[in-house]
């Protein structure tokens, strides 16, 4: 009578082991993608770009940053996509 069989290990692993599994398999399939596979609606420009963009944009509407900063920093975005 004690311990355990072949038998018992194995339904302890499939009760263990397929939670697991399927916890990992979901997770994976809910992985962010590639950067270059997310882009924006608007066009080519990666999302974080486009994002940027628009955030220089609204510093400038705002008065925060003069013209040559908003140009600069424009380039610099746009030579980084």
């Amino acid at each position: 009578m004690g311990g355990f069989s072949i038998f018992h290990w194995l339904i302890v692993l499939a009760i263990v082991g397929g939670p697991v599994w399927l916890i990992v398999t979901i997770s994976r399939r809910k992985a962010p993608s590639s950067p270059s596979a997310q882009s924006s609606l608007s066009g080519s420009l990666p999302a974080s770009a486009d994002s940027r963009l628009k955030n220089l944009g609204e510093l400038r509407a705002k008065g925060l940053i003069d013209e040559n900063e908003y140009q600069k920093q424009r380039a610099s975005i746009i030579a980084g996509v």
